[in-house]
């Protein structure tokens, strides 16, 4: 019966949407293909030009070949009746009929959070995802985005940084790169994580996909965060999504005057849970804290502590990492109350309870 879907799934000229309402009307997949064209349009009207097509296409194709071709581009097939498909997505009022996929199939069904947020993502947006993501990562949480610019890359690249692993879910076929800069990166996904699509090879991105994309994330992750969204953010659909699904929603508080955080501050006003600290987000998931764990900590708290093996002035600071006096002063207090840093006689500093 997988074969019977893995044609319609590659059959050009239907959308997964199509496909969907068709099954709705028919018994079961077999009656699509074994009643003839007056059966079909009978049940399935307002679509008998897209019928006579399918019927042409079901006498056509070897079910053989597609499979053979799908093999030597490593993509493999799971579909409603498969064993592993994952059971998350049946929380869905359209749950997708099947998935194409890359990579290691066992983390559609792992413990899994999803992090998003916007494409026009400032620093502060990147720093927060990094730490977050990273985080996450290495307390073993796969990381699920939507491969867009800004949050959902940062969120991937930093996942790969650690022993976590991170799920793509796209919004075109597994062969096409969108965009086109994170090929490399979909790439490395692919090998070390697991790149999904509801959309067969070859299949371009059009807008509307993306909106159905963001179900499957919403679905296949069991907490959602949004980093940074602005008013018209996707990362804001998915959060809607999510919270319909019952999902706990999350996001990270920004500065009130950032159009880049009226969307997630927002969410904020509306009922998402704050998140002030990854690590306190993992003690709301039964995991506790590592404190010790230089993985922890944001971005420029670690590249700072590196520096600190040896006691060093603020002045001495300044001249190797080249940063404002103000952001050194700033990091070393908030390291110094996290009992990362301890301050010397001579106005010296110098990191400390490093495992």
């Amino acid at each position: 019966m997988s074969q019977m879907y893995l044609g319609l799934a590659c059959a050009p000229f239907l959308m997964p949407s199509t496909t969907r309402h068709w099954l709705e009307q028919v018994p079961d997949v077999t009656y699509l293909w074994r009643a003839d064209i007056q059966e079909l349009q009978s049940l399935i009207p307002r679509y008998s030009y897209k019928l006579e097509k399918w019927c042409l296409w079901r006498r056509s194709i070897e079910i053989e070949k597609i499979e053979e071709k799908l093999q030597k581009q490593n993509i493999g097939f799971i579909c409603k009746v498969s064993r592993d498909y994952p059971m998350r997505l049946l929380n869905l009022s359209s749950p997708p009929i099947w998935l194409f996929y890359q990579g290691n199939k066992k983390l559609l069904n792992q413990k899994n959070v999803g992090v998003v947020g916007t494409r026009r993502a400032s620093p502060y947006g990147l720093e927060a995802c990094r730490w977050i993501s990273g985080v996450l990562s290495f307390a073993h949480i796969t990381v699920v985005s939507g491969m867009a610019l800004g949050i959902d890359g940062e969120a991937h690249q930093a996942a790969l940084q650690g022993p976590g692993k991170t799920i793509a879910v796209l919004a075109s076929g597994l062969n096409i790169s969108y965009p086109v800069t994170h090929s490399s990166l979909q790439k490395k996904i692919s090998e070390e994580g697991l790149c999904v699509s509801e959309y067969a090879p070859n299949v371009r991105v059009k807008k509307y996909q993306f909106i159905e994309r963001n179900r499957i994330l919403a679905a296949l992750s069991e907490s959602l965060i949004v980093v940074q969204a602005g008013h018209h953010s996707g990362a804001l659909t998915t959060a809607e999504l999510a919270l319909n699904l019952g999902r706990e929603v999350y996001a990270v508080p920004g500065p009130i005057t950032s159009v880049h955080c009226q969307g997630s501050n927002q969410l904020l006003y509306d009922g998402a849970k704050p998140l002030i600290h990854p690590e306190e987000f993992l003690l709301e998931m039964g995991i506790e804290k590592n404190k010790s764990s230089l993985h922890s900590l944001p971005e420029n708290w670690k590249i700072l502590l590196q520096q600190l093996e040896e006691p060093l002035g603020i002045d001495e600071l300044m001249r190797i990492l080249r940063w404002p006096k103000e952001s050194i002063y700033a990091i070393l207090l908030e390291t110094e109350l996290s009992g990362w840093v301890e301050r010397l006689p001579g106005g010296r500093f110098i990191r400390k309870n490093i495992q």
